[in-house]
């Protein structure tokens, strides 16, 4: 019951935790930001709800920018 609580809030103040990491991952040129970011994401995607990562850019974000270079290829590929 609590786990499922804490779900449910997650995913209602989850839209500033994305634009967040949204705007980094689109925005941001420092190596070292961008790799906690998709750090980041990645431990969140067990609580994204479904329509941020297949109804947004997250996908293609994820495959054409961060899985084409080596240095995050692996933290990119572990978010797919």
């Amino acid at each position: 019951a609590k786990t499922e609580h804490l779900k449910t809030t997650l995913n209602a103040e989850f839209a500033q935790i994305f634009e967040l990491c949204r705007y980094i991952l689109k925005a941001s040129t420092n190596k070292d930001l961008l790799k906690a970011t998709l750090q980041t994401l990645l431990r969140f995607m067990s609580w994204i709800p479904l329509g941020y990562i297949f109804q947004t850019e997250l996908v293609e974000l994820l495959v054409m920018k961060f899985f084409a270079a080596p240095v995050f290829r692996c933290d990119a590929l572990q978010c797919l």
